[in-house]
């Protein structure tokens, strides 16, 4: 295809990437593996360097989520059954005393879930390949999620024996510990990096997570399992607002 005047192009001699409208000369290839990220699409590129707009990121994740809506619904419907329908049966079947062996599966299987949720979100952020079957990579690195996902409820609990709204603040900060943990970092890292992408746009993601609520809301008022793919959505919303603010973050190849 051709390149049009918005495009951000990189070659040799460049320093960064910049608009091909700066070089209406440009006929070079691009260099491999050479160049730095790219801008993102609004004007904050990292952490600390501005205000995220809210309307950029769900104007930006609603594109996501109708390009990619058919993968979305099938892992929304995969995170329900194995980890709500899964619990329920068990729990119908084993009566009261089963109710241990579900909160222990629901211990195992939530954290590797969640970080496959989010590998699935920020594939379809950094225009990857979206596939349903990406909600079990969590999997493959098994020890890491359930690790992630043990420090944040050990951190959400200290919070909530302060006060309740301790909880909810403690929760707020470890919102992007998922983002980390899905681009390799280890689980401390990963709530620290959260902790620290929070600080410099708290009140973005404060809108962001509040936003959960009436999200959830319209999910239930469509016929109640609409809240699957109403959270999924919610997610993708905080995903991108992960990448905008951590474009360059990736512990692993």
């Amino acid at each position: 295809g051709q390149l049009g005047p918005n495009d951000y192009i990189f070659r040799e001699g460049l320093a960064n990437w910049e608009l091909v409208s700066q070089h209406p000369e440009f006929g070079g290839a691009a260099v491999v593996g050479a160049a730095p990220v790219p801008p993102m699409p609004i004007a904050t590129s990292g952490a600390g360097a501005g205000e995220l707009s809210v309307g950029a990121i769900y104007t930006e994740a609603w594109g996501l989520f109708k390009e990619h809506m058919v993968p979305f619904i099938i892992v929304s419907v995969l995170f329900a059954a194995l980890t709500m329908g899964v619990g329920f049966v068990m729990g119908f079947v084993l009566g009261p005393r089963g109710q241990i062996l579900t909160n222990i599966y629901s211990l195992i299987v939530t954290g590797p879930l969640q970080l496959g949720i989010w590998t699935v979100c920020l594939n379809a952020v950094d225009r990857r390949p979206v596939e349903f079957a990406q909600i079990f990579d969590g999997f493959k690195r098994f020890l890491p999620a359930f690790l992630t996902y043990l420090l944040i409820l050990v951190l959400v609990f200290a919070g909530l024996l302060a006060l309740i709204i301790g909880a909810f603040i403690v929760g707020i900060f470890v919102s992007l510990s998922w983002g980390f943990a899905a681009d390799g970092h280890s689980p401390i890292d990963a709530v620290k990096g959260s902790f620290e992408s929070v600080k410099t746009n708290f009140g973005t993601i404060l809108v962001l997570c509040l936003l959960a609520i009436p999200i959830a809301f319209a999910g239930l008022i469509c016929l109640v399992v609409g809240i699957f793919p109403a959270m999924i959505f919610w997610t993708l919303t905080m995903a991108v607002a992960y990448r905008w603010m951590n474009p360059a973050t990736p512990a692993i190849a």
